[in-house]
């Protein structure tokens, strides 16, 4: 029961976050001079956002080459089928794609900037 209510309250925070995103998108393309100043951070901001998968996992250290760790296939496999079934209700997509509209607005709305952002 925990899991489940962690899942809504990221659901619930992606939601959140498209809704911020998609406002700040529509203010960057109606309003490009009056938010000069916030390009840059707007723009970092919408890359960080654009790179964050939680279905991915960043463990580094992990090493596959190991035989040990290639004996028990079958539970691995089980383990991606589960994660698999619940990457369908992830809606984290939401985010990058709000964080692509913006980074779309600042190209489109203010392309001087993006030589001194990248």
């Amino acid at each position: 029961m925990m899991k489940l209510d962690n899942e809504k309250s990221d659901d619930q925070s992606n939601e959140l976050s498209e809704a911020c995103m998609n406002t700040l998108h529509s203010i960057i393309r109606k309003c490009p001079r009056e938010v000069t100043p916030f390009v840059p951070a707007l723009f970092t901001n919408a890359v960080e956002l654009l790179e964050y998968d939680p279905n991915y996992t960043y463990d580094d250290d992990e090493n596959m080459a190991n035989e040990d760790e290639m004996e028990d296939w079958g539970s691995d496999f089980e383990d991606a089928e589960q994660d698999a079934a619940n990457d369908d209700d992830d809606s984290s997509w939401k985010v990058r794609r709000s964080a692509i509209k913006i980074i779309e607005a600042v190209i489109k709305t203010r392309p001087e900037f993006i030589k001194t952002i990248v």
